[in-house]
């Protein structure tokens, strides 16, 4: 089930002037390279007519289906009006021999590209990851900190140890520290705190130098707010939920 805030319907895409515009147009070959098939696969994956379609190139996920299903019954569904796609970065899944390609997708209207994995499955044919794009799609953890008392979430980020000198937050530089977390688009940053007396940020965080300064680390955080409109609202890091944004 996709993860985190409650989730935003992405911004309505223009009018395209032309039937194929917004898409990228399908190929009727197979390419004979791992990297052409991949990118293959991510293409018809954007330009699927809606999430009965698209899940045909998506990972197997356990619920998948059912979650989907669910989650588009009162959303807009359809293509992904996509702008171009480059590759990110390309390499083998941890404990496999499979390889896996990253990619940039840059949609229309969106302030940075969505990084995207596409993986081999056992059969050799790639899939993509859905879960995590659909995060980044819908801007999840955007929508999070513009609402001050949100539900509680869990959010790929990009979480680094920084300065604060924005207003007093209770217990900060004795009870809690500060960190800077950026969704995986990398186009905005913002402040969390970590209590330093909660055992999941020593154990999970802390203890394998997620803490230090200048250390970036690739995780899933379950986020809350704090506070009142009285004193003022923060974030909190609730608990690390995986040390990667696969969540192997």
């Amino acid at each position: 089930m996709p993860s985190g805030a409650a989730p935003v319907s992405p911004p309505a895409p223009a009018p395209a002037p032309a039937a194929t515009a917004g898409r990228v147009p399908r190929a009727s070959v197979i390419p004979s390279t791992k990297l052409g098939q991949a990118r293959q696969v991510l293409e018809e994956f954007l330009a699927a007519e809606g999430w009965q379609e698209r899940i045909k190139y998506a990972l197997s996920v356990k619920g998948l289906k059912e979650s989907m299903a669910v989650h588009f019954k009162d959303r807009p569904d359809g293509p992904v009006p996509v702008e171009g796609i480059s590759l990110l970065d390309s390499g083998t899944i941890p404990g496999t021999a499979r390889g896996y390609f990253g990619f940039r997708v840059r949609v229309q209207g969106y302030p940075a590209d969505i990084p995207t994995a596409v993986e081999e499955s056992e059969d050799g044919s790639f899939r993509v990851d859905w879960v995590p794009f659909l995060e980044s799609y819908e801007q999840r953890l955007r929508e999070f900190f513009e609402n001050p008392g949100h539900k509680p979430g869990e959010f790929r980020v990009v979480l680094r140890r920084r300065h604060y000198f924005g207003p007093a937050v209770p217990g900060q530089g004795t009870a809690r520290q500060a960190f800077g977390v950026e969704s995986p688009m990398r186009d905005e940053s913002w402040f969390v705190w970590a209590d330093l007396s909660n055992p999941n940020f020593q154990n999970k965080i802390a203890a394998k130098g997620g803490a230090e300064w200048d250390v970036e680390s690739f995780v899933v955080l379950a986020l809350e707010w704090s506070g009142d409109e009285k004193t003022g609202w923060y974030v909190t890091i609730k608990d690390l939920v995986a040390d990667n944004w696969q969540m192997r």
